[in-house]
């Protein structure tokens, strides 16, 4: 993301990650709307590429620092003001455009402060000054923001058949006085990654190369996430649990079109799995739930039918995206299998022009145009949510304990028989942070140089690699990371033994897009991570 200023004649560049790549189209239709604008007590907020920042109202030349962010968003928010007092967002929920599973658009206001938008996402993105572009000789980058988050990697790559010497440097307290940090030397055609250290201040980084070459420098940043396990069981009480044993009403779910009620296809079912007949509800705007005389629960069936858009293997979670196979966390062993109600539904519109996608117990975002390759994870909920929408502004989720009691998210039928939690899209962060267990290989018969399935790495936060095989003889595993989206880099070779499980731990803050594994010999190889 490029933010020009222009200070007295004179356009200068700085760039900051993106927080979501659904975006990122050429297009440009969905970078509606960047805004900096003020929200009340001299407060400015950016909100770009679904992330707030706390923009310094005197940002100028030689002034540039306090510019950091403050959560990421799921939320597609075109314009915001300050109100009375209040911090208003405005939304774009999910819209008709490819999409027939609405009846009609979805869009609401949000009304809060600016002490709850920390609450929303993690201060989590990517990004750098170089994407395997072409660079001069010690001409430096733009610089690159780094202030504001827990844990920052650089990842370093060039093309040039000698070693390249990169400088990074430092503009501590955004005056504009540069001063170099250390100088990491890339071998020829090479790559390295440097973590650097919590402990460093400073509010931008600039790059030099040694040489001209084309080069990549770019950052996987991220945040601490707090505990939000407690406050997810909370507000998610009314859900069933993935293991529960218990009554529960779970059914297709829907915004009308012949009004602006929610339609609701609702069957019930006893602990053993046993279902009634269906019935058919609305909620109105009152959520009251309604048993209308005209009941349009084939137009419902026939609109909102889930298909399962995914698969398991013993390894890991599978999805197709044009073709390609790409592999995901499983996030439990109940979800291998189809609950009472069936497969939960996996992808759609809830926020527009972009899918959220529930898939083995974990939420995801996915980019509507360029889709799985550029997803990442929200939330691992453990739940039984049978199906989910955009209603009014709120997330709907289906899938309700036929115990749960009303509690400003769980609301029920008069009878108490069918019930459904209603919430705001970026409640989804604290209903428990992204985890799971899985990988490209599980005993997988592998060729030599061939390389595995792609494996999803963003968004998680403590990760583990374990690697075995039973050839007779140490197989080397070439452990490769793809980290902007524009090609493979070789980031390790494992030498295992035979018999032999190695444990690889990647380091606190080492952060990458995708991975993907090589082995030199055929066998039947194992290639697991785990994430903590």
């Amino acid at each position: 993301m490029i933010l020009k200023l222009l200070d007295r004649g004179e356009w200068s560049s700085f760039r900051l990650p993106k927080a979501s790549h659904a975006y990122d189209p050429a297009h440009g239709w969905y970078t509606e709307w960047p805004r900096i604008r003020e929200t009340g007590q001299g407060r400015m907020l950016m909100d770009m590429h679904g992330m707030f920042y706390d923009f310094p109202k005197e940002f100028r030349t030689g002034r540039t620092n306090g510019l950091r962010p403050i959560a990421s968003h799921l939320r597609y928010i075109p314009d915001f003001c300050d109100w009375n007092g209040r911090l208003v967002l405005a939304a774009d929920d999910a819209s008709m455009m490819q999409n027939p599973m609405v009846g009609q658009p979805q869009s609401n206001l949000w009304f809060g402060s600016w002490s709850d938008l920390p609450s929303f996402g993690p201060r989590s993105g990517w990004g750098g000054p170089w994407s395997a572009d072409l660079v001069k000789a010690n001409e430096p980058s733009d610089p690159f923001l780094i202030d504001g988050f827990d844990r920052r990697v650089l990842h370093l790559a060039h093309d040039s058949d000698r070693s390249v010497d990169f400088s990074l440097e430092i503009d501590a307290a955004g005056d504009g006085r540069w001063r170099e940090l250390e100088t990491l030397a890339v071998p020829a055609n090479g790559y390295r990654y440097r973590i650097l250290d919590p402990a460093l201040e400073a509010s931008w980084m600039r790059l030099r190369s040694s040489a001209d070459c084309r080069a990549t420098a770019y950052f996987h940043l991220n945040s601490n996430r707090a505990d939000d396990r407690a406050e997810g069981g909370r507000i998610a009480a009314g859900i069933a649990g993935a293991a529960d044993r218990a009554a529960l009403s779970a059914g297709l779910i829907r915004p009308a079109g012949h009004n602006t009620n929610l339609q609701f296809l609702a069957r019930r079912f006893d602990a053993d799995g046993a279902g009634e007949a269906q019935v058919y509800y609305e909620v109105d705007e009152r959520i009251s739930f309604l048993r209308p005389a005209e009941s349009r629960a084939e137009e419902v069936e026939r609109i909102a039918c889930i298909a399962k858009d995914f698969e398991t293997d013993a390894a890991s979670v599978v999805m197709v995206w044009q073709g390609r196979r790409y592999r995901l966390p499983k996030g439990g062993s109940a979800y291998d299998k189809p609950f009472a109600f069936g497969w939960p539904r996996g992808m759609r519109e809830v926020q527009s022009e972009r899918y959220l996608a529930n898939i083995h117990g974990t939420f995801y975002e996915i980019p509507r145009d360029d889709g799985v390759p550029m997803i990442k994870p929200v939330c691992t909920h453990g739940k039984q949510i049978m199906d989910f929408c955009s209603w009014r502004g709120l997330l709907v989720l289906s899938g309700a304990l036929a115990s749960a009691r009303p509690d400003g998210r769980h609301f029920a039928s008069e009878d108490r028989h069918v019930g459904l939690w209603f919430g705001a899209v970026d409640d989804l962060w604290i209903l428990g942070k992204p985890v799971g267990c899985g990988g490209p290989w599980k005993e997988t018969p592998v060729l030599p140089g061939q390389p595995s399935d792609p494996y999803l790495m963003t968004g998680y936060d403590r990760k583990r690699l374990l690697l075995s095989h039973d050839s007779p003889s140490a197989v080397a595993f070439l452990l490769e990371v793809d980290v902007d989206h524009n090609g493979w880099l070789p980031c390790e070779t494992f030498a295992v033994e035979p018999g032999q499980t190695i444990r690889h731990d990647f380091p606190e803050g080492f952060g990458a897009h995708w991975a993907r594994l090589t082995a030199d010999k055929a066998c039947a190889a194992t290639a697991i991570f785990q994430y903590e």
